[in-house]
């Protein structure tokens, strides 16, 4: 779809700085502070290339923006440059219509200062500019930067919504030291992330989710327990059978085999001592998926 040009200004560097006196300029950088074949450096950085001044998007000119665009940079890098323009410098800005965010670049970057991004100096530096935390919380389990997950988790700097899905992204990336932190941090899992834990297999996120599950001693749900058979795992199964006092029947044998699921087939057959006889209560259509699970035995 075409850009549509909302807002298209030139500035000097002084007139930029007056313009918006009191809000910070950031760029994120990779470690070695080069991107684009530009390797930038603390103090004045000046491109090499003619900035383009006509409303034309992600053309040239050293960009960079404010804190509260950091959403859409994560993948820029982990280092945090607060940076500033002299006066005698050009800046460009471009904004779409009805597409948030704005960019804005310039022909001569200041650096003043380079952070680690989930520093807690940097942590504290975003939610000064009331920059939405959760970000941060997402992308410091995705990148395993615990120590940052820790620190905002310390700070309270998430709200309980932010908690609620920053649990079940823990669980959507198998991260298992991210769901002890919310567990310790007082997260209570309700039936919800319950069957997330399950649908998403991590085994150890299970059995965390399920030693915390309120719900759990008042009994297990038929559905809970299909979802468990679901997990295709062995020891999710056991577990279950173990921890809970769950039972999984002939009717839970016969939807594992319907749904292909032998490892939870094989699990049940061993939880209650089933034999090839069991074959024979076995709806037809899946007696040749039973059979599998007895390779050595002369089944007709």
């Amino acid at each position: 779809m075409k850009n549509i040009i909302e807002k298209h200004a030139v500035y000097t560097g002084k007139k930029f700085k007056e313009t918006y006196e009191g809000k910070q300029m950031i760029k994120v950088l990779p470690k070695n502070l080069t991107t684009l074949g530009f390797e930038y450096k603390i103090g004045n950085n000046t491109d090499s290339k003619k900035l383009e001044t006509r409303p034309v998007f992600y053309a040239e000119g050293l960009h960079f923006c404010f804190p509260n665009d950091i959403t859409g940079l994560f993948g820029f890098g982990d280092t945090l440059a607060l940076c500033t323009v002299d006066d005698d410098a050009t800046v460009v800005e471009l904004k779409r219509k009805n597409i948030s965010g704005t960019e804005y670049r310039t022909d001569k970057l200041r650096v003043r200062k380079t952070l680690d991004l989930y520093s807690n100096e940097s942590l504290n530096f975003f939610y000064h500019y009331n920059v939405e935390m959760f970000c941060f919380a997402k992308n410091a389990v995705i990148n395993k930067r615990y120590d940052a997950l820790r620190y905002i988790l310390s700070e309270k700097m998430l709200s309980k919504n932010d908690i609620y899905n920053l649990f079940n992204i823990c669980l959507g990336y198998g991260s298992v030291v991210g769901v002890k932190m919310l567990l310790n941090d007082g997260f209570k899992p309700d039936y919800y992330t319950f069957i997330t834990a399950l649908e998403n297999k991590n085994v150890d996120c299970i059995k965390l989710v399920a030693n915390n599950y309120e719900d759990s001693n008042s009994g297990i749900s038929s559905y809970v327990k299909e979802t468990v058979v679901r997990t295709d795992e062995i020891e999710v199964i056991k577990y279950f059978s173990d921890k809970f006092k769950v039972r999984f029947d002939i009717n839970h044998l016969i939807y594992a085999l319907r749904y292909d699921k032998l490892k939870s087939a094989r699990a049940i057959i061993d939880l209650n001592g089933y034999t090839i006889d069991t074959m024979y209560i076995i709806p037809k259509d899946v007696r040749h998926m039973f059979k599998m699970l007895f390779p050595n035995e002369n089944l007709v």
